[in-house]
């Protein structure tokens, strides 16, 4: 991974507020905010919901496709 890879993914998790950063001379050291996975977890779940919501709106709308198509 190049260097300004990292340096804008770490921007982003920054400004996420998931990871912080410490100076140490020329170096940054970055670690996880204490709140950090929490804050991922939460997320991930909550992309779980969105999924589960799309699935069975998609299940849905087939349904109603295929039973227009018996029909006609």
């Amino acid at each position: 991974m190049s260097r300004p890879a990292i340096c804008k993914h770490t921007r982003l998790l920054k400004k996420a507020g998931l990871i912080r950063a410490k100076k140490r001379g020329r170096e940054q050291i970055y670690e996880l905010v204490p709140t950090g996975g929490q804050a991922i977890t939460e997320l991930i779940e909550h992309l779980q919901e969105v999924g589960r919501f799309w699935d069975l709106a998609l299940d849905a709308f087939k349904r109603h496709l295929e039973e227009k198509g018996e029909k006609e």
